[in-house]
């Protein structure tokens, strides 16, 4: 699925006059004395140049911790096994789908991609609070993938791990072909033009078609069997991962699977898995794309 606010919060703000006042006060009772001059003299000038004195410091521990914390945590995604497989696996539909655009006499390019952990705040894809899963941005063209979402698919039904992550890409990846090919862009036109029960109906066959498309791209991709059943369950699972995702308070799952019904899905996708041929998919009138 594709698309998405933003809680705010604060606290009152010190009186910082306030608080100037009473250390001012507590600087010029030293004053009798060579040491209260001394801390005056210390107090006066760190007023005079807090920055200089203290923030460079402060401020250098703060970087050097933070930065050390994005480096391990690169360094921790670079080394998972789930992000690798899943490069290698969008590599092979990218070059799957380049020799099928070209069969068009039209041009692929790929999505370009960012991996996360648990949540992602992708502000340019309209998302406010931290979001969770597998999702696609038709606007920047980029695929949002979570990898905890294959690790709590492996925990729940770790015998068809491989299946659901393979279907959860190549869905995503068919709304980055439905962008391409335009139906994004016609779908997002008549929204002014319909009813909103109308233009849900288009958005649910949006769903489908880019389950066809992932059928499509696991025809290549997916080196075994697969039956309706299997298209079914490939469903299910990304269903109930998504359900247990957007049960936590502040994150915001983009796709849950919900969108359509999982038999249609099933059937679509399975489809597409049959026919390995974008070409085929019938999910959309000529009318309502016009």
């Amino acid at each position: 699925m594709q698309r998405f606010g933003k809680r705010s919060g604060g606290q009152e703000k010190p009186n910082k006059n306030q608080d100037h006042k009473i250390e001012k006060r507590r600087a010029f009772a030293l004053a009798g004395s060579f040491a209260g001059l001394l801390l005056l003299a210390i107090y006066l000038i760190a007023a005079a140049y807090p920055t200089s004195l203290f923030s460079a410091a402060h401020n250098t521990g703060n970087t050097d911790t933070e930065a050390d914390r994005i480096t391990a945590l690169n360094a921790e995604l670079t080394a998972d096994p789930f992000k690798k497989s899943s490069e290698q696996l969008i590599a092979g539909n990218n070059e799957v789908m380049d020799r099928l655009f070209k069969k068009m006499g039209k041009k692929y390019t790929a999505p370009s991609l960012q991996f996360f952990e648990d949540t992602v705040t992708s502000v340019e894809c309209g998302a406010a609070l931290p979001s969770a899963g597998l999702f696609y941005c038709p606007d920047s063209r980029q695929m949002f993938i979570d990898l905890s979402f294959f690790k709590a698919v492996k925990k729940s039904h770790p015998l068809f791990t491989d299946l659901a992550q393979y279907y959860t890409i190549a869905h995503q990846t068919g709304h980055h072909i439905e962008q391409l090919l335009g139906i994004t862009g016609k779908v997002e036109d008549q929204r002014d033009h319909l009813s909103s029960d109308e233009y849900q109906k288009l958005l649910y066959k949006q769903e489908l078609l880019a389950d066809y498309y992932a059928g499509v791209l696991m025809h290549y991709a997916w080196k075994k069997n697969m039956d309706g059943g299997d298209a079914e369950l490939a469903i299910i699972q990304a269903t109930e991962v998504s359900d247990n995702l957007d049960q936590k308070d502040d994150v915001n799952v983009i796709d849950t699977y919900h969108y359509a019904d999982i038999s249609e899905r099933a059937n679509q996708l399975y489809k597409g898995f049959r026919t390995g041929d974008l070409e085929q998919a019938d999910v959309f009138t000529a009318q309502e794309l016009k």
